[in-house]
């Protein structure tokens, strides 16, 4: 993905810029006839690690329609508007979704080799922030599956090849969390001031 990024940025397919609109309120936007991906800069103001992590989950999402062909969008978006969802869709969300929660695995083998008690307060508090942000990305799915429609039961395979159902994830975002907050409060626990 990092590889995909760089390249698209270096040849302008991949921009900072204003989206209008409907689009106006959304973090990112895919013109669908030349590919070009615009990051809406009003929603980044801040260059912290959760705007990343956020960015991430969206230019994954992105990054799918990009590969997608625009009359096949078409006959999605004209499905969409008769009330029959939009296959293009939730497979840009499906994307973000495994994006965001191989992010959260990842953070938390981190979190797992810390050394020192700083260590793991910063390897938690990042699980913990890309933990909110997949449960951000499942929230908005809620209202967004009224429009888009369900997923597959197979939509999501993990790496090991297995279906993971949305509920799974569900479960994994909590135990993660729980995770996430032991390291932290541990961690805090364990520091002393030179005093």
């Amino acid at each position: 993905l990092a590889t995909w990024l760089e390249d698209q940025v270096s040849k302008g397919q991949v921009t900072f810029g204003t989206l209008t609109g409907k689009e106006s309120a959304t973090m990112a936007a895919v013109q669908m006839r030349t590919g070009t991906v615009t990051i809406n800069e009003a929603m980044f103001t801040r260059d912290d690690f959760a705007s990343l992590v956020d960015l991430g989950n969206t230019l994954a999402h992105e990054r799918k329609h990009t590969t997608q062909s625009y009359l096949g969008w078409a006959m999605e978006t004209y499905k969409q508007d008769l009330g029959y969802g939009n296959a293009y869709e939730r497979e840009g969300w499906a994307e973000g979704f495994r994006v965001a929660r191989a992010t959260a695995l990842k953070l938390r083998k981190d979190l797992a080799k810390a050394r020192s008690s700083r260590e793991r307060e910063i390897a938690g508090q990042r699980l913990k922030i890309a933990v909110d942000s997949w449960q951000t990305l499942a929230n908005d799915w809620k209202k967004e599956s009224k429009t888009y429609g369900s997923f597959p039961s197979n939509q999501f395979v993990d790496s090991d090849g297995l279906s993971i159902s949305m509920e799974e994830m569900a479960a994994e975002r909590t135990e993660l969390k729980k995770v996430a907050l032991d390291a932290v409060v541990t961690s805090k626990s364990m520091v002393t001031t030179y005093a």
